[in-house]
């Protein structure tokens, strides 16, 4: 049997995934022999027990099954009922079949046998496949507007002034309120906001009072439409490298205090 190592390595080198970081399409592009569904609607149309069926008849060894945000076990079975709170990626143990089923309500695949076989059972496959692609699928418009209490609270963590109680406890109430798991908060700050404000963070006098909201949006909106985009991310993250730890202990705040509030 090969190790957890092994299998990462065969990921990123066949697949380019990282299975604990994200994969499409909440982030990159679908490329050939990969795609992706709205997991409700993939349930309903075409049924978990199928695919756990397809599955099980294709894969060789193990699964080695990846849980955000760093649990890796082995199963011999797949068995997917229903989303299991956290990030999921199921691999074989020759990385030649790939599921990535995500708190964005989609499921994702990779390897053209697999895909191939659901085809094959699924006669309403091209009518679902790559939800997130259709022309109706988002709207853009709405999607900007949910962002921007998000965007102008995390701004806040770029200010070059000490947050107090009052600060992190409406940045959480805005938080919860958007109904997104922490892990997807932490990318739209990576990907929409610290491009934007990277700058005010390595200055010797920068911005303490707050940003201008109507500069702030038209930026992050500018950034949130280039997220995709391979050289843009790989040039965020080799910056965000140097420069998390300038904002690490305001997400360790407001992560414990969400955690606070759900157990409740």
């Amino acid at each position: 049997m090969k190790t957890e190592k092994e299998i990462i390595k065969e990921l990123k080198t066949k697949w380019k995934i990282n299975p604990f970081d994200f994969w499409i399409p909440l982030s990159g592009v679908t490329e050939e022999n990969t795609c992706y569904f709205d997991s409700f609607e993939f349930n309903e149309k075409f049924g978990f027990d199928k695919l756990n069926r397809i599955y099980n008849n294709l894969k060789t060894g193990g699964i080695y099954e990846f849980t955000y945000p760093k649990e890796t076990k082995v199963i011999d079975e797949l068995n997917i009922v229903d989303f299991s709170e956290n990030d999921t990626f199921y691999i074989d143990e020759n990385v030649s079949f790939v599921i990535y089923y995500t708190h964005q309500r989609t499921i994702a695949f990779a390897g053209i046998e697999l895909i191939n076989k659901i085809k094959e059972e699924w006669a309403e496959f091209e009518k679902f496949i790559n939800p997130w692609e259709r022309d109706n699928s988002i709207d853009i418009e709405f999607e900007l507007e949910k962002r921007i209490p998000i965007w102008n609270s995390i701004s806040e963590f770029y200010l070059d002034t000490e947050l107090q109680d009052e600060n992190y406890e409406s940045i959480t109430a805005i938080f919860l309120n958007s109904d997104l798991h922490i892990s997807e908060l932490k990318e739209i700050d990576l990907y929409e906001v610290f491009p934007v404000l990277k700058g005010n963070l390595m200055s010797v006098a920068g911005e303490w009072s707050g940003f201008d909201k109507k500069w702030l949006n038209e930026s992050c909106t500018k950034a949130y439409l280039k997220r995709k985009n391979n050289l843009f991310r790989w040039k965020t993250k080799l910056y965000n490298r140097f420069l998390y730890s300038m904002r690490k202990d305001h997400w360790t705040e407001i992560e414990n205090r969400m955690k606070m509030h759900y157990n409740k």
